[in-house]
């Protein structure tokens, strides 16, 4: 679109997708309840409306906190969306100062991540149905891991379109189990509290990424931010092995 329609165009259709949504947000009926439901804490009720969001936010810490697996598992995403937050902005300035290629193959090369998520989302929930939730995010922080250190060692367009296919699959690879655990573990009445908390902190690990990504770039570079991320990725890998993996109960 930017190589064709300019950029104007893809601002001027993202802004129509965010009013189809919210064209849809609006179309549904929310039905209020007489009575609270779940473990509400006292005076939750006539507390102000900040103050309930921090009350239902607290309750969904305090449960993630003391669920060692789920715990893990979005520690593990919000690692892989933090890296994502620093990757995404630089792609642009890797393929153009890095590649030296066009527009046109940025155009190709950016979306591999996309088709390496949605392949590996569709593929482990039809094939990876026997593999533990554990080995799955071990297996998503080496891949993206991976496909980072391929990105700072080889600037070549092949080896892009490999690294991000790869770290489209690896992220996959986080999402899947921790969808998973948060469905099996969470009570029914703390699906809506424990579950924005979870976006809460995977959404703040993004933002922090875009962030810290152009004031790392200005200081070290893009590749060396690549391979940051891919040593933090790795380490975070040893420090769940040691101290973070779930021990496995006995049924």
């Amino acid at each position: 679109m930017v190589a064709y329609l300019g950029s104007s165009s893809c601002y001027l259709f993202d802004s129509a997708s965010f009013v189809g949504s919210a064209c849809l947000i609006a179309s549904v009926t929310f039905l209020k309840k007489d009575k609270p439901t779940g473990n509400a804490e006292p005076g939750a009720e006539n507390a102000s409306a900040v103050r309930k969001i921090w009350l239902d936010m607290k309750q969904g810490i305090s449960f993630i906190v003391h669920h060692a697996a789920l715990s893990f598992v979005i520690l593990a995403m919000a690692a892989g969306m933090f890296v994502i937050g620093c990757f995404a902005p630089l792609i642009a300035i890797y393929v153009r100062d890095s590649l030296h290629a066009s527009t046109k193959m940025f155009g190709i090369v950016s979306p591999m991540i996309g088709l390496g998520m949605l392949l590996g989302i569709n593929g482990l929930n039809a094939f990876g149905k026997k593999l533990s939730n554990t080995f799955l995010v071990y297996c998503g922080l080496l891949g993206i891991a991976v496909g980072l250190i391929i990105l700072t060692l080889l600037t070549h367009v092949w080896s892009t379109l490999v690294g991000n296919f790869i770290i489209g699959l690896s992220v996959a690879a986080i999402i899947i189990p921790a969808q998973t655990l948060f469905q099996q573990a969470t009570p029914p009445a703390l699906m809506g509290r424990v579950g924005s908390t979870f976006m809460s902190i995977i959404f703040t690990a993004q933002i922090l990424g875009l962030v810290l990504s152009g004031l790392l770039t200005q200081h070290i570079g893009v590749r060396q931010v690549f391979a940051l991320c891919a040593g933090m990725l790795l380490a975070l890998i040893a420090v769940g092995k040691i101290w973070m993996e779930p021990e496995k109960v006995a049924a």
